[in-house]
């Protein structure tokens, strides 16, 4: 069984070598208002690393109204440009068909239980999902005769050229978006993200 770790990890790419080990694992998700959540760290103190609880009355719903919205934006924003970065080299996949490869790509062969719990697509999405790179030619599916519930899929050759460029377009989105932000910022970002995530990953 595979556990679903988060991957969302933001870093600046190094574009000179090709190579991004820090990447953000939404796919299918670009500058765009920021503030609340920078300045959610900045008046907070997590920024220097600071280790306090926010009083109730500092993290009023007008603070939390602002970080949806600001978390809105950011996946809008990553999907526009994600979908415009593959329309361009030609690639028409819809997002959670890439989600599914990026997926595919960085873990290997899996069983359908374990890319739709990672994935948090449903039985039915997943199915319609994975036939349609079935008949691209992007996965194959090999089904055990005793368990056809127990069904695995893997990347084929297409699939994992095609996962690779379009983890270079994640990559190039991410740089975007990211533009505004110091590496400091970054890491700050990251941090309260995955102490948000913490619960699941338990």
């Amino acid at each position: 069984m595979h556990r679903c770790e988060s991957e969302l990890t933001l870093s600046r790419p190094d574009f000179s070598s090709g190579r991004n080990d820090r990447s953000i694992g939404i796919a299918g998700v670009t500058r765009f208002p920021m503030g609340a959540l920078i300045d959610l760290v900045n008046n907070f103190g997590w920024d220097d690393g600071a280790d306090r609880q926010p009083r109730q009355e500092e993290f009023g719903l007008d603070v939390l109204n602002e970080l949806s919205q600001a978390l809105d934006g950011v996946l809008i924003r990553l999907r526009r440009e994600l979908r415009d970065g593959l329309r361009r080299e030609g690639i028409r996949l819809p997002p959670p068909a890439v989600q599914v490869l990026l997926l595919l790509q960085r873990r290997g062969a899996m069983g359908m239980r374990d890319v739709a719990a990672c994935s948090g697509r449903d039985k039915g999405q997943l199915t319609r999902l994975v036939t349609a790179l079935v008949e691209e030619g992007l996965v194959e599916r090999q089904v055990n005769d005793l368990d056809r519930r127990a069904a695995r899929v893997s990347l084929t050759a297409k699939g994992l050229s095609t996962a690779s460029l379009c983890a270079r377009i994640e990559r190039r989105a991410l740089h975007h978006l990211c533009e505004p932000l110091s590496a400091s910022d970054q890491a700050s970002l990251t941090r309260l993200l995955r102490r948000c995530l913490q619960e699941d990953e338990g």
